[in-house]
């Protein structure tokens, strides 16, 4: 389901703007949307919005930052609060971590962000956003990956890269294009916690 923007409780012209153009993505798609149609939603003007924004790339790199940066944020928020606790943890234990390919809990993010990297792909604006957010968010990521990997018990350690390759690699839409006959959660579940090798016990 889409995210809760900061810009909500924010009146100003350009977040009318952003609200109002992400109702016109929701309901018409990237490719859909329309300056005229944004500008009407916002009770502002195509004059002002061109002139806060730029052009329609313009608009599109600021609404479409703005969506990649709070689906990164969500999901980072979340592995960080699991590292975050000080209780021993054992391999089953690692697959509370797990996002597993789901329509309920994943079908808007994947979606959007294919949409959003699409986009990026001929909007050098976006594209240099995305970046920024996405080695930030990476950075982020291999240091909760690291305090999960302190908490394991018994000194044991798992193979990190199995989680900091895999948060790449993750394509929930093939999974949905597969249907029935693509992977279940349990067995995503299954296949990561055998790969789940772990190392010897530090010293």
């Amino acid at each position: 389901m889409p995210t809760t923007s900061p810009f909500e409780v924010d009146d100003s012209p350009q977040a009318r703007i952003l609200r109002s153009a992400r109702r016109e993505i929701e309901r018409s798609g990237i490719l859909g949307l329309r300056v005229a149609d944004v500008a009407r939603g916002a009770h502002s003007s195509v004059t002002l919005i061109y002139r806060y924004f730029g052009d329609r790339d313009g608009l599109l790199a600021a609404v479409l930052g703005q969506l990649y940066d709070e689906i990164q944020e969500n999901l980072i928020t979340w592995v960080e609060a699991f590292a975050a606790d000080d209780t021993p943890l054992r391999r089953e234990d690692l697959t509370k971590v797990i996002v597993v390919p789901s329509k309920e809990q994943m079908e808007y993010s994947w979606k959007i962000r294919l949409q959003i990297l699409a986009v990026s792909s001929v909007n050098p604006v976006l594209r240099e956003h995305l970046e920024r957010t996405t080695r930030a968010t990476y950075a982020r990521s291999k240091a909760a990956v690291r305090r999960i990997n302190s908490r394991m018990v018994d000194g044991h350690r798992f193979d990190e890269r199995i989680f900091n390759v895999m948060a790449i690699n993750q394509l929930f839409y093939y999974t949905d294009l597969m249907g029935e006959d693509g992977p279940t959660a349990s067995d995503y579940i299954g296949y990561v916690s055998d790969l789940l090798e772990f190392l010897p016990p530090s010293n």
